[in-house]
């Protein structure tokens, strides 16, 4: 849409006398004459009116509304309008689980829907899926836990989960070891005016745009949304479209469980298709599939079919199998909780059409993927007030970079500039540097790998001294 900029008294009066020039006999214009102050006057109101009609605009435009002025402008997008985000759950791969020895020889087994706490607030959180501490190791990591209680007062730095209310008897210690920061009281209004422009995007169901906005809109049964989503468009598999998400944690371990072996019979016609549990976390390899012909094993090959892991497919290339062949699949690992809800928002249900109304364009791949995660870490140098205590200031630095870095979105580099302008306009410090860790080179701009990398750092990656 053109850009609606409004004309001052002078150009109106210009443009004025410019067509009773050229399209009349008269001439008498000059400043004093009776038509010059008539066509001023005239000029002045048509220019009250265009100013009049810009501020109209402009208060109706989502890039310049805020507040409840904003909330009314996304309702009103088609065709239903979209709403600001309120009372989600925080959570996150985040909780170290550790046990004692008394068994350690043997598997433990820890169902879902264990609670834990902070210890100071009494916030509690579960697990959402059984996980395994297997034997001779004392410890499991990365385990996803969801706030029971849904807003900000659930969100929480390294190590405050750390006080166990329903564990197996064995588990001695839990903590979480990255912060948790998603959970959300009320959506800010620079978040909700980017999903809503993602939105008016979107109304095409298949652009990037669109994949992106149900990416942040989309919530999970357990009332869990994610806070970053970018689709990385894989140059060497055209058609192949990865969703790239992230909760804040860098999803360091979602949510997924190994399933059942599945095993066919080929019927006659030579089936080329078979079906396993979706969406699987990766696609399905050679040393995963046996084929056995009337008793004896079959080598399978790695091109002698495509595994599309997101539907659950595996389409044999013609030839491969035969009539009465006995195939199976084993060892397959399925994503569980929001990854594999939004998964099914994306690929659509004719059945449930209502619900599920797909955003996949025909003979297009869309796979929703956890983010690669790169860790960073600095050494930090302050000079810090007399009256302010030397640890304290220490923890509050450490907090507030890692709350800048993890605020980073998929595939956006961390500029030491920006860091430091952070830290010394949120915290009472005189200066600050920023250095590569253990050395006393300064800290250069760091670039993610690529559009699927996420950068992300805890408390133990950071190191602040005082300078000297």
């Amino acid at each position: 849409m053109p850009v609606f900029v409004p004309r001052t008294s002078k150009q109106v009066l210009r443009d004025l006398l410019a067509k009773v020039v050229s399209r009349t006999d008269v001439s008498d214009v000059n400043v004093g004459s009776t038509l010059f102050t008539l066509l001023n006057g005239v000029a002045v109101e048509i220019a009250n009116t265009e100013a009049r009609f810009f501020n109209l605009r402009q208060g109706f435009s989502i890039q310049n509304a805020t507040g409840d002025e904003l909330d009314k402008r996304c309702s009103e997008l088609p065709p239903i309008g979209i709403q600001r985000k309120l009372n989600i759950n925080a959570a996150g791969s985040a909780l170290k689980i550790v046990r004692d020895e008394s068994d350690i020889n043997n598997p433990l087994i820890i169902p879902s829907g264990q609670i834990v706490a902070r210890n100071d607030n009494g916030q509690q959180y579960r697990t959402t899926q059984a996980v395994t501490i297997p034997a001779g190791n004392t410890e499991i990591d990365n385990v996803y836990i969801v706030a029971l209680t849904p807003g900000e007062l659930a969100n929480c730095i390294e190590g405050q989960i750390n006080t166990i209310i329903n564990m197996p008897d064995t588990v001695i210690e839990v903590s979480n070891t990255s912060q948790i920061s998603n959970g959300v009281n009320r959506e800010g209004d620079a978040s909700l005016r980017n999903r809503a422009t993602r939105y008016i995007n979107s109304i095409g169901r298949v652009s990037k745009s669109a994949l992106e906005f149900l990416g942040t809109s989309f919530r999970s049964s357990e009332n869990v949304s994610f806070k970053f989503a970018k689709v990385f468009e894989d140059p060497e598999q055209p058609g192949l479209a990865q969703l790239v998400v992230d909760d804040g944690t860098g999803l360091r371990s979602p949510a997924s469980e190994v399933v059942n072996d599945i095993s066919y019979v080929i019927s006659g016609g030579g089936s080329r298709f078979l079906t396993h549990q979706r969406p699987s976390v990766n696609p399905v390899r050679a040393s995963q599939v046996s084929i056995v012909r009337s008793g004896a094993d079959v080598p399978v090959d790695e091109n002698d079919f495509v595994s599309i892991p997101e539907r659950g497919l595996i389409f044999f290339k013609d030839g491969v199998l035969q009539d009465n062949d006995r195939v199976t699949i084993r060892n397959i690992r399925v994503y569980r909780g929001l990854i594999a809800e939004l998964q099914d928002e994306i690929e659509g249900n004719v059945n449930n059409g209502a619900i599920l109304t797909g955003f996949r364009a025909a003979g297009c791949r869309v796979r929703v993927v956890p983010p690669s995660l790169s860790n960073i870490s600095m050494d930090v140098r302050i000079i810090i007030r007399p009256d302010q205590n030397s640890e304290t200031m220490k923890q509050q630095i450490k907090e507030a970079i890692v709350d800048y870095i993890n605020e980073l979105d998929i595939g956006e580099n961390l500029i030491p500039s920006a860091l430091t302008t952070h830290i010394m306009t949120t915290q009472p410090v005189l200066s600050c540097s920023l250095f590569a860790t253990s050395t006393d080179n300064a800290l250069e701009t760091i670039y993610p790998q690529s559009a699927r990398h996420v950068l992300r750092a805890s408390l133990g990656d950071i190191v602040v001294s005082l300078q000297v």
